[in-house]
C-alpha cells in the first residue's frame, strides 16, 4: 500500500508528503487526473503509467484515493464567534 499526503499544489505540480522522507513534486504533465469532493472529503489522483514506472515509492500504483482531512473544521458557531 502506497501511503502519500496531499500537500498543495504548485505551478510545476502536485507536491505530495511520502512519510518518513520528503516531499515529492509530481509534474502536471504526470497527472492524469485529479478529482476532489469538497463535500465528502474525497480525493482521487490519476498518475501517468510511464511516470509511475520511474517511481520505486509508488509501488505500481497509477492511483492516489483517500480523504482530504482538515485541521480545522469550521462550524456556524465559530464563524459567528458564539
Amino acid at each position: 500500500m502506497v501511503i502519500a499526503i496531499f500537500r498543495y499544489r504548485t505551478t510545476d505540480g502536485l507536491v505530495l508528503l511520502i512519510p518518513e522522507s520528503a516531499d515529492v513534486v509530481v509534474p502536471w504533465k504526470s497527472v492524469k487526473r485529479a478529482n476532489l469532493d469538497l463535500s465528502s472529503g474525497d480525493l482521487r489522483v490519476e498518475l501517468d503509467e510511464g511516470y509511475v514506472r520511474g517511481e520505486n515509492w509508488l509501488r505500481g500504483a497509477t492511483a492516489l484515493v483517500g480523504r482530504w482531512m482538515d485541521r480545522y473544521v469550521r462550524t456556524r458557531e465559530t464563524e459567528s464567534g458564539s
